[in-house]
């Protein structure tokens, strides 16, 4: 009964995070005369390959953008997306990950 319970908690929740993902993607790409490409990249814009993410994904996130990039020849770019008070310590891993490694990827997020 709690492993139904369980299945049936994560199949609702999941398209909720997704949702959530878009609605970002969305609402920065056309700010920044950009598109979406559903088949690879989540944002492209004239001069980044964009991969949208929670932060708790920050080291997915690198990945993802290093990848897009090369394959779309444009810049590596991560959009974290802040959702709770661990973001900060999930943004400074990310970066200090970046930094360490000397890699070109811009960062931005939703939090002011």
């Amino acid at each position: 009964m709690i492993r139904l319970l369980f299945i049936i908690v994560l199949l609702l929740t999941k398209p909720v995070v997704a949702q959530n993902e878009q609605i970002w993607i969305d609402k920065y790409c056309p700010n920044n005369q950009a598109h979406t490409v559903t088949v690879l990249v989540d944002c492209l814009t004239d001069e980044y390959a964009i991969e949208f993410d929670f932060s708790n994904k920050w080291a997915e996130a690198i990945g993802q953008s290093l990848y897009y990039a090369s394959q779309t020849n444009r810049n590596p770019a991560i959009f974290i997306l802040c959702q709770n008070k661990r973001c900060k310590t999930h943004l400074h891993k990310l970066n200090s990950t970046i930094d360490y490694y000397n890699l070109n990827i811009k960062v931005m997020t939703n939090e002011h």
